[in-house]
Parts: structure tokens; sequence; C-alpha cells
């Protein structure tokens, strides 16, 4: 299967392996839950989640969200071509 990989910089873990808290984390953490709980065809699929550990000491870890690849781009990208926000 083809998948689409969201990368979430400075996330999952801090320099010394600690589990970063902050409320964004909680955030995130919270629409990783309900996506893998949501079975619907109008929802994205959630995959699985991994956290990258940090690379060098000093460095924060990433997220690593895998879901299914839809090809008409991100969300982002249709509300670019479609105007911005203002087109909708």
């Amino acid at each position: 299967a083809i998948v689409a990989v969201k990368v979430i910089p400075n996330a999952g873990t801090d320099a010394n392996g600690n589990t970063s808290g902050d409320s964004e984390m909680d955030k995130i953490m919270s629409e990783i839950e309900i996506l893998s709980r949501c079975h619907s065809p109008f929802i994205v699929g959630y995959c699985e989640c991994f956290i990258k550990p940090p690379r060098k000491k000093l460095d924060s870890g990433e997220m690593w969200i895998v879901m299914e690849f839809c090809e008409g781009g991100s969300m982002s990208d249709l509300i670019e071509a479609g105007g911005g926000m203002n087109g909708f």
C-alpha cells in the first residue's frame, strides 16, 4: 500500500529521552487517538505513529504519523489551489 508520512519536528522526546508533555503534544496525541478509532470513507485512514529519537544530544525527536495516501494532496494544497480561505 502507498502511504503518506507526516513528520512533526521537535516532538516526541527531548534531548534527555523524556517524552514531551506540552499542550501542543497533547493535542497531537488526542488527534491520533481519534484517527485510530475512525473508520470512515470520508476521513484519511490512520496506520501507525512512530517517535524517532533525536540524532544529536541537543536535538529534539520527531513524530512520524503514517496515514493513507490521498492523491489530491494535502488540505493546505487544496486550499491554496482554491485561492486561499477566501475561495471557499
